[in-house]
């Protein structure tokens, strides 16, 4: 499905105008392979299209500092242009109550137990990701 339909999909469930979704639905593609791959990688891995939500955003240039030169992550904040700011994303999640902002020692402690006593279903069918040397990311 096309951006715009995507859009007009986003404005019947959401309310306001189709243009206001395009940036949303519209992610970049660069000349870099790397740069590519960086973005679009976490999204073809899983097939949730909300990790372009990561990668294509303020957050996302805050990761590029890792593996790309400033040349590099310039490039890919001016193709953003303030359009993919994380924080819009994070809006309508309100954090009023104290737990919200640090997890219970407790809880941890069970997903901990929980962790090591349980297999995890998924990771036996999700393929390990590849490690890449930081070096070779760059070039």
């Amino acid at each position: 499905m096309d951006t715009w339909k995507h859009s007009l999909l986003s404005q019947k469930k959401l309310g306001g105008q189709p243009e206001d979704y395009l940036p949303i639905h519209k992610f970049p593609t660069y000349e870099n392979d790397k740069v590519n791959e960086f973005i679009w990688l976490p999204y073809l891995r899983s097939g949730n299209k909300a990790t372009l939500a990561i990668t294509c955003s303020n957050f996302g240039v805050s990761l590029m500092q890792k593996f790309f030169d400033v040349k590099t992550c310039m490039q890919h904040a001016e193709t953003l242009s303030g359009r993919y700011d994380v924080g819009r994303y994070l809006e309508p999640f309100q954090l009023n109550e104290n737990w919200q902002h640090s997890p219970n020692r407790e809880d941890l402690a069970l997903l901990k137990q929980i962790a090591q006593t349980h297999e995890q279903p998924m990771a036996a069918s999700v393929p390990p990701l590849p490690k890449i040397p930081a070096k070779e990311v760059i070039n």
